[in-house]
């Protein structure tokens, strides 16, 4: 059967084609991808600028970029699969898989369940990560735990309680991957993941990833920056390409989900838990960022930000209609902000002030998107 496309949509594709060049010299952006899904089904990828500026290298569609904290997302699909397989109950507590590290010394710490984790009410404080300049020289797991929680006695709430973004919860849940398997996180995720989902150009390993057609990472002023790397590698540190990350997109969808349910990657009823607020009171499902907007859609999302690279993955998982969008800048939060508008704005209509800053679509001046520089590396451990 001949899919019959939505007119309106082609109409959306080329006005972004006919101006992302404009908005990219606007945003300071040196390279960018995009990818649309509608439907279920691809619709349009675009790759646009520079993955090298000084040797004039375009970006590719193989080009592969660093996604920041959808590293957190893809993650929780690991984990969800290790719950289907039988390997583990995300509703009991972390320390009951837990081998080489554990969360006792914490009041409350026995009562953190996988579910907390995943979605950031565990009372863990919060914490991002920058990275290390030394691929050689970085710290195992559990010294990167215990540096990071070495003055924390107590946890900041109660788990369940409310939602604390940070990506040590997500670090804990690379350690339960590890001890449930015996295997390396990112060999589990590439074995049981990536292969199986056809995810050729994706991994969390970055000694793979620097032989991959890798962009360079740029700055405020496009000014080239060292890619850093991460051992906190589940929260920060997964690279990937925008053929690979469309079918993660795909993967998201339920319309892409037969009746009898035999023969999919993730069962319906796991991937619309992960679709699910822990809570009406809080906006985080298991690896995504939730949101309904005025017309009654539900919306999962999650942004990415590494320093030197910016992202963010959108989808609307009953319709299958999604959108993701990866650059190599620390300018890149302004045009994606802009696009991902005009992207909702095609389904739901005109989005009142209310939603845009609940969805956290603002544009920054210069002097602002400094000041999230600065208030960037503050919050992050900063290791040389």
């Amino acid at each position: 059967m001949v899919r019959q496309w939505n007119k309106d949509i082609f109409l959306l594709i080329e006005e972004l084609e006919a101006n992302m060049y404009g908005y990219m010299k606007n945003y300071a952006i040196p390279g960018l991808v995009i990818g649309m899904i509608e439907d279920g089904n691809n619709i349009w990828v675009g790759n646009y600028g520079f993955s090298d500026i000084s040797n004039r290298l375009t970006v590719q569609k193989d080009t592969c970029f660093q996604v920041g904290s959808i590293s957190k997302t893809v993650t929780a699909l690991g984990v969800m699969k290790l719950a289907e397989n039988g390997n583990i109950d995300i509703d009991m507590p972390v320390n009951n898989y837990l081998k080489t590290w554990n969360l006792e010394k914490f009041n409350y710490g026995n009562g953190i369940t996988i579910k907390h984790l995943l979605t950031h009410t565990s009372g863990l404080p919060m914490k991002g990560y920058l990275g290390y300049a030394n691929l050689n020289n970085m710290p195992s797991m559990t010294d990167s735990l215990d540096k990071t929680l070495r003055k924390k006695k107590s946890l900041n709430l109660k788990p369940g309680v409310a939602a604390n973004y940070t990506g040590i919860g997500y670090t804990v849940l690379q350690l339960l991957i590890e001890d449930v398997t015996g295997m390396p996180f990112e060999t589990y995720m590439d074995t049981y993941i990536f292969k199986p989902l056809d995810m050729k150009n994706t991994t969390y390993d970055a000694i793979v990833a620097k032989n991959m057609n890798l962009s360079c990472a740029y700055g405020l002023f496009n000014n080239k920056i060292r890619t850093r790397f991460f051992i906190e590698k589940a929260a920060a540190g997964l690279y990937s390409t925008i053929n690979d990350m469309m079918k993660f997109l795909k993967l998201n969808c339920f319309c892409n989900y037969n009746i009898r349910n035999d023969t999919q990657f993730l069962k319906l009823e796991t991937l619309n838990l992960m679709h699910t607020k822990y809570c009406k009171s809080m906006s985080f499902g298991l690896g995504y960022n939730i949101d309904t907007l005025s017309n009654n859609r539900k919306l999962s999302m999650h942004r990415g930000i590494n320093n030197g690279w910016t992202s963010h993955l959108a989808i609307f998982p009953k319709n299958g209609n999604g959108l993701v969008i990866m650059t190599n800048s620390n300018n890149g939060i302004n045009i994606i902000n802009k696009i991902l508008k005009i992207w909702l704005e095609h389904y739901n209509g005109k989005l009142s002030d209310f939603y845009l800053e609940k969805l956290g679509l603002k544009e920054f001046t210069k002097s602002e998107l400094m000041v999230k520089k600065i208030m960037f590396l503050i919050n992050r451990q900063i290791t040389l």
